[in-house]
Order: C-alpha cells, then structure tokens, then sequence
C-alpha cells in the first residue's frame, strides 16, 4: 500500500495492486461518532430535495424491478427515502441498518433487489458483512 493523501490525521492509501483508495483503519471514527455524525444528516422523506436525489435510484428500480417485489434497502439510515417511495409504489421493502435497524435476521432473507445508496464508502471489510 502506498500513502496518497493526508488530511489532518486521517491517512488514505492506495493498494498497489488494485489502486483501492482508502482509509487507513486507525483514522476512521469510532462507532458511537459515527453514528453521532449521522444524527446531524438532514434525511426527512418528506424533503422534496431528497425525494429528487433518491429518484435516479427509484427510477432504476422501477424499470428493472417488477412491482410488487422484495427489496432490502442496505444501509438504509434515519431516513429511508428510497425505501418510501418504493413502497408508495408497491414494492415490499425491508430496512437494515447497523445503528438504526439493526435487526441482523433481515440479512439472512432472500430479495428480488437491494439498494446500497451511499453505503459503499462504509464497509470496512465487505467480504465479512461486517462494517467494523
């Protein structure tokens, strides 16, 4: 790995054999900040803006995805956007979300889909599942 960036403290590297950017592990915010800098998200379902910024996602959905079917929204955080306007149009959605659904059993179902909207950036280890 080879260091690419420092801002402040915090380190990114990249892996000399994929380029994979990424946080060096001791720079990344411990559970309880993080989760606290989520609470500080503006992510109201019924804000106009965010409905339109969850719309490229909806849309994709809706082209590609009968109605009717199951979906996982991964990740879905404090305010689950995607997830609403999915369900108004006739899609079953379940939540899962480490700090704010965290319910584990949502991971062993099987779904037709799953959104990962602005979730990438937080697995750590993603071959694990795990996002610690």
């Amino acid at each position: 790995m080879s260091l690419v960036h420092r801002d402040g403290p915090r380190l990114y590297f990249a892996c000399l054999e994929c380029g994979l950017r990424f946080l060096h592990p001791a720079s990344r915010l411990p559970p309880e900040k993080e989760k606290a800098r989520y609470l500080e998200h503006n992510n109201d379902i019924t804000d106009p803006r965010y409905r339109e910024f969850a719309r490229p996602l909806y849309e994709q959905v809706r082209e590609h995805v009968p109605q009717g079917a199951m979906g996982l929204d991964f990740g879905s955080g404090t305010g689950p956007v995607s997830a609403d306007m999915l369900g108004r149009a006739g899609y079953e959605i379940r939540l899962f979300d480490p700090f704010f659904q965290p319910d584990a059993e949502i991971l062993q179902g099987t779904y037709d889909f799953i959104l990962a909207c602005e979730v990438m950036e937080h697995l750590f280890i993603p071959w694990t599942s795990s996002a610690a």
